[in-house]
């Protein structure tokens, strides 16, 4: 779930909708966590093979080649001359280049008169940061704002029975009372019966968890209880936050 601001332009004189980022930004051992967590590597291996994924593709680029990464997209060098023209074709060498950019073309495909991108969701959804904060900005409300499927990739609220599930949101670290172990999570079926779910780490913005392979194809609500309150400090009750759509188990 994308954030986006109302901003005003004294130039139209118009409102628009602007993008902004919530939390913090995403680290490196949060991104290997994951990583390793999708995949048969470990932690430390997904580190090593992403630092030197950097190293390589800029290897091939400095020798004048484009890279192209599946899932991801193409990476190639630009040149800035700004301002550094001359007056023939002859005249024209190396030290007009001023810097060197990265540019990065997302992968696409095209189904029709459709064109979809990689890194975007065909079920993005665009939500009003005033929808999940307060007034000001500057306390954000927890909340849920997306789920990922880690055997599919799939980003629609579709999981599979036994598969590693990556929850993303605002203020959803889930801690028992003590706030040394991880708090309790339910998968909740049309009966209201609850399925505990087995939790692989828990941070302010993300929750990996087993999805019980046991349980029937069906919908379900995803809930958890925490002692960790939204001001980051642990509470004497425990309080429960919900995932904002059904999942689908299949």
């Amino acid at each position: 779930m994308p954030v986006f601001k109302a901003i005003y332009k004294k130039m139209t004189e118009l409102w628009y909708p602007q993008a902004v980022t919530v939390g913090p930004t995403v680290t490196m051992d949060e991104l290997c966590k994951q990583v390793a967590m999708m995949t048969t590597v470990s932690m430390p291996d997904a580190r090593a093979a992403i630092e030197a994924m950097g190293m390589v593709m800029s290897g091939f680029m400095n020798s004048g080649r484009s890279v192209q990464v599946d899932g991801l997209g193409t990476f190639y060098y630009t040149c800035i001359a700004t301002g550094q023209g001359v007056k023939t074709e002859k005249e024209v060498s190396a030290k007009q280049i001023t810097g060197t950019r990265v540019r990065f073309i997302p992968e696409s495909s095209r189904k029709g008169n459709i064109v979809r991108r990689t890194l975007i969701s065909e079920d993005l959804v665009w939500t009003n940061i005033k929808d999940i904060s307060s007034l000001d900005g500057t306390r954000v409300t927890s909340s849920f704002t997306g789920i990922t499927c880690g055997a599919t990739g799939q980003t629609n609220g579709h999981l599979k029975r036994g598969a590693i599930a990556f929850a993303n949101g605002i203020g959803i670290e889930c801690k028992d009372a003590t706030g040394e172990g991880f708090g309790k999570g339910y998968l909740r079926n049309e009966f209201e019966v609850d399925e505990e779910l087995e939790i692989r780490l828990s941070t302010n913005d993300s929750l990996v968890f087993v999805v019980p392979i046991d349980l029937a194809e069906g919908n379900y609500t995803l809930r958890i209880e925490t002692y960790m309150g939204e001001n980051g400090k642990l509470q004497t009750e425990p309080r429960t936050i919900e995932y904002p759509s059904p999942l689908v188990l299949e």
